[in-house]
């Protein structure tokens, strides 16, 4: 990953050069983690940079927000339209995109009331493993360390600070030649990858837990899941052990990442087994994948719908996405557009 190429990001409204897109040493959000952030993907369909999902991104970003008592002072259209220009002005299509808002440097102190100040920036594509490893499947271990409880800090927002926990287990597993750490939470079941929410594949059944767990209510695991229902594979949503995971095969969601890979070693013992699921541009669920265009004489973006998918019975009229594949290259059926 690198900014070699980046020139431009988006702060409080108006586009920054990279080199002036700095902060104060006051900013709360640098010592105490108080920010708010999303992590959206661009593809490039016919030459043009579709974004996954904004829709439901930004959502969850405003959602976010508010759990921390923040105010995102812009508007998601407007949010829209200052990614859309991110992505132009630096001539990304295949693009990881983080908004993010954090508290501003007015004073500080656990009690300290700052502005929001809100950013965006974009880079070519991130990868959190190996390109091997994506092909061959990953080598997971269980963590030492465990995903905290919601209890204990809001799971379902995605927060600066928060993310210590998914550090911590990533070093370690890194320590000892892995490459993704799988967290349990405090019940000791299996609650989250570093980065990524767990499919667990048995036969034809896909398994997955949910928010009971302890986890991110992932964007793309909301639409594998929409896809595999409208596919007609079964789908069980409960609390996941160990033996489920040693027992199925072990498969991870990267959060708006374009490929889900599978795990050929768990905690030392091989799986057998790399899956070739692949959620691709313009697979979505409940929500536009957008398109990124230039505006009148390249002076402004525009974002404009690509497709919007949604899920429906079998039976339903007939309209596939083509960009969705499943384990052994079968095609899934059932994806339907209205």
């Amino acid at each position: 990953m690198t900014f070699a190429n980046i020139q431009w990001t988006w702060m409080n409204g108006e586009f920054t050069p990279w080199a002036e897109s700095t902060v104060p040493l006051s900013t709360h959000a640098l010592h105490y983690g108080t920010g708010v952030f999303e992590g959206i993907r661009s593809y490039a369909v016919d030459g043009e940079a579709a974004i996954f999902r904004l829709d439901a991104h930004l959502a969850r970003f405003y959602r976010s927000a508010e759990v921390y008592g923040m105010r995102i002072p812009f508007s998601p259209e407007q949010l829209t339209e200052a990614i859309g220009g991110v992505l132009r002005r630096n001539r990304l299509t295949d693009s990881y995109i983080r908004p993010i808002a954090y508290m501003g440097a007015e004073t500080l102190g656990i009690r300290a009331q700052c502005s929001t100040e809100t950013a965006i920036l974009a880079w070519p594509q991130m990868a959190h493993v190996s390109e091997q490893s994506r092909m061959r499947g990953a080598r997971l271990t269980v963590s030492p360390y465990r995903k905290f409880d919601a209890r204990m800090m809001p799971t379902t927002a995605k927060a600066c600070g928060q993310y210590l926990n998914s550090r911590l287990a990533t070093m370690d597993a890194s320590r000892r030649g892995y490459d993704e750490a799988l967290l349990l939470n405090i019940d000791g079941n299996v609650a989250e990858a570093a980065v990524t929410n767990v499919f667990v594949v048995n036969g034809r059944t896909l398994r997955t837990n949910d928010e009971k767990s302890s986890i991110l209510m992932g964007i793309t695991r909301d639409s594998i899941l929409a896809l595999a229902r409208a596919a007609g594979i079964p789908v069980v949503i409960r609390p996941l052990t160990l033996a489920h995971s040693y027992g199925g095969r072990p498969e991870k969601s990267r959060r708006s990442f374009s490929v889900r890979h599978g795990v050929r070693d768990f905690a030392g013992r091989g799986t057998g087994w790399c899956s070739d699921w692949k959620v691709r541009a313009g697979a979505s669920h409940g929500a536009d994948t957008r398109r990124v265009r230039s505006g009148e004489n390249g002076s402004r973006s525009r974002v404009e719908s690509l497709v919007a998918p949604r899920a429906r019975s079998r039976n339903s009229g007939r309209r596939g996405i083509q960009q969705i594949n499943y384990a052994r290259q079968e095609k899934l059926r059932g994806i339907r557009e209205r």
